[in-house]
């Protein structure tokens, strides 16, 4: 996978993707002078020009996949006209991307049990775009800090059994699931005590797994109206 840009401008060894993830099945770089060997080329929303200027001059190779990458709601960043038709994957918190950038559920569970002892576990989940299942303090406490529909605690059911079906349930209905989202229309996560390149590497790393297990991708006939409406 070709970088085209770094996420703000935050780089990370691109060997992080086997050292954080055991993932060594593909191989990442920013040298724009393999662009025509390139599989795939992942382009950060929030760096692209207006005017497309700093994007490929070239024509994309047949076999290439241009990843649009972006995490945050569409209210955090802008419309750019010209990008409608251009990328062939998507790569997003959103489930009908091609690539999610995370897992559907994370198990935040503390190790310990007092008010307000809500660490990372929470927040880093919540910032790739997966729903937190969280044992720790109780949920008003958790409500002092993150939005209700945000994460699932487990005293809010009857027993382990009752939290399973719930989790199967909302594994199989998408709209269901999608209102632990709704959040994002109004907020925004980042990392606790993450630094800013760290919280890219995760993504990215989907990507590299992506495209060495799966062949499947559909393109976006307007990506505009896909983030946008």
């Amino acid at each position: 996978i070709l970088l085209w840009f770094w996420p703000y401008g935050q780089k990370f060894a691109f060997n992080s993707c086997q050292v954080y993830y055991n993932i060594d099945s593909c191989e990442l770089t920013d040298d724009r002078s393999l662009y025509d060997k390139a599989q795939a080329v992942l382009f950060f929303h929030e760096m692209i020009e207006k005017n497309l200027a700093n994007l490929p001059a070239k024509p994309r190779p047949y076999f290439q996949r241009w990843i649009w990458f972006y995490l945050e709601p569409p209210m955090k960043t802008a419309k750019i006209p010209g990008l409608e038709t251009l990328f062939n994957m998507t790569l997003n918190y959103r489930k009908d991307s091609d690539i999610v950038a995370s897992c559907k559920f994370y198990l935040s569970l503390e190790n310990s049990v007092y008010k307000d002892y809500i660490t990372e576990k929470v927040n880093g989940p919540l910032a790739v775009g997966t729903v937190p299942v969280v044992l720790g303090p109780p949920r008003a406490n958790y409500e002092m800090f993150f939005p209700s529909d945000s994460f699932i605690h487990v005293d809010d059911f009857a027993d382990l059994k009752a939290l399973a079906e719930h989790l199967l349930s909302l594994d199989k209905d998408e709209e269901a699931y999608m209102r632990y989202f709704e959040w994002r229309k109004y907020f925004s996560v980042i990392p606790h005590q993450q630094p800013l390149d760290r919280e890219f590497i995760p993504p990215v790393c989907y990507a590299c797994q992506h495209l060495a297990t799966d062949n499947y991708y559909h393109e976006i006939e307007d990506l505009n109206k896909w983030i946008f409406e």
